[in-house]
């Protein structure tokens, strides 16, 4: 539970996913309530990663619940070494859908059964 009273990320909460996709190749993120979720979807050829920020302290209170990416948050060296980074030719281009809103809490619950039988 992300937000609770008195609670304090100091430093912020950081961290790398990745995703399993689904059957069309989309990995899916919810941040959910009672009243439904916050959902992101994202192609996992093009990006095969997501980095999840959450910041809550006295004057903030922030989620990126799904920042889809090509490499972890751990910087260039480490996404180099890894071979994270992508190049574009000059005037190259790369296209790509991502999927995002609100989902009503009966959707939301739908989705997060989809995403449970993926992991």
């Amino acid at each position: 539970v992300v937000g609770e009273t008195g609670q304090c990320y100091d430093p912020e909460i950081c961290f790398g996913i990745k995703h399993i996709p689904d059957s069309e190749g989309y990995a899916h993120s919810l941040m959910t309530s009672d009243e439904g979720a916050v959902y992101i979807s994202h192609p996992t050829d093009a990006l095969p990663y997501a980095i999840r920020w959450m910041s809550k302290t006295e004057n903030e209170s922030a989620a990126g619940i799904c920042l889809p990416s090509t490499g972890e948050h751990l910087g260039y060296k480490n996404a180099k070494e890894k071979g994270q980074i992508k190049y574009l030719a000059p005037n190259g281009t790369l296209e790509f859908t991502l999927r995002m809103g609100w989902l009503d809490a009966p959707d939301a619950e739908k989705m997060k059964k989809k995403i449970e039988k993926l992991i």
